[in-house]
């Protein structure tokens, strides 16, 4: 098994025998895992583990490495997930996360006496968190935009099974695949309004639960 499977694995286990599960289906994801609710808590894991270990792999870390800062980010997240706040334009959930993961970082550099690979060295990492889009500073445009599919397909596998194949198929192929209307039509037996309903429900879904989480397009188009 992959070096960061174990390691979320370790966080889920880890935190689930401190979390409770609540009935609180309407609860966001961000007011799950404030509310300490292991189901959300595991699903939040889920979404951000495989990007936080991507970020740690960026500054240089190895894969070992790499696994064991992930699992120290997410117990920095549980202890101050309540002192999270969107006070100023620009400011973000995976602005706030990505401070912690780079602070770690700079710890894992500190720690071994290795030159910190970060673009602006410690004073840049020291004003990251007031930097409006800050976790994306250090990439491509194109790397930025790839990034951010990422994290709206993950989020969208964890809501999957909750459609029937048919609304999923119509939803998958008119905002990923960008099919047009009439094609999706032939192809699932499906009428316009039909397609853009399943279009709809999903992305509702996905924005009950993941707001304040996935930087959301302003016109919820996903792609």
């Amino acid at each position: 098994m992959p070096r960061l499977d174990i390691a979320l694995i370790i966080i889920v286990l880890a935190w689930n025998s401190k979390l409770m599960t609540t009935k609180q289906t309407s609860l966001t994801m961000l007011d799950g895992i404030r509310k300490q609710d292991a189901d959300q808590w595991n699903r939040f894991v889920q979404l951000f583990g495989p990007i936080v270990y991507e970020w740690c792999r960026r500054n240089g870390i190895s894969e070992h490495d790499s696994a064991d800062i992930v699992q120290e980010v997410f117990q920095v997240v549980a202890e101050k997930i309540l002192e999270f706040r969107r006070e100023q334009p620009g400011d973000s959930f995976h602005g706030w996360l990505y401070g912690i993961t780079r602070f770690k970082c700079l710890d894992y550099f500190r720690a071994r006496g290795k030159q910190v690979v970060a673009t602006g060295g410690t004073t840049a990492m020291r004003q990251i968190q007031d930097t409006p889009d800050s976790e994306f500073q250090d990439f491509p445009t194109a790397e930025i935009d790839s990034m951010r599919m990422c994290l709206y397909r993950r989020a969208l596998e964890l809501i999957k099974t909750e459609f029937e194949s048919k609304t999923w198929q119509a939803f998958w192929k008119i905002a990923i695949e960008e099919a047009h209307t009439s094609d999706v039509s032939d192809e699932l037996g499906m009428t316009p309004g039909a397609i853009h309903n399943a279009k709809y429900k999903v992305l509702r879904r996905l924005r009950s639960e993941f707001e304040g989480l996935v930087p959301f397009p302003d016109d919820e188009n996903i792609v």
